[in-house]
């Protein structure tokens, strides 16, 4: 249920997946939303469990199939 999976998510982790969707590794969105790496590693880490899903490429799918 990919609505439900986006629904939990909160705003910045939205912007966090968005910007890994278009390919930014983390440092690269640290810089674009003003973060620190750490705190955008929670953002990544707080998406996956929210998610379920692990890996990069189903991720940037979910990313896809929602936006």
């Amino acid at each position: 249920d990919i609505e439900g999976k986006i629904i939990k998510l909160s705003n910045r982790e939205k912007d966090c997946l968005a910007l890994l969707s278009q390919g930014h590794a983390t440092k690269s969105i640290s810089r674009i939303l003003d973060l620190s790496p750490r705190t955008v590693e929670i953002h990544l880490s707080n998406l996956k469990n929210k998610t379920g899903l692990y890996n990069t490429p189903a991720l940037v799918s979910l990313f896809n199939k929602w936006y």
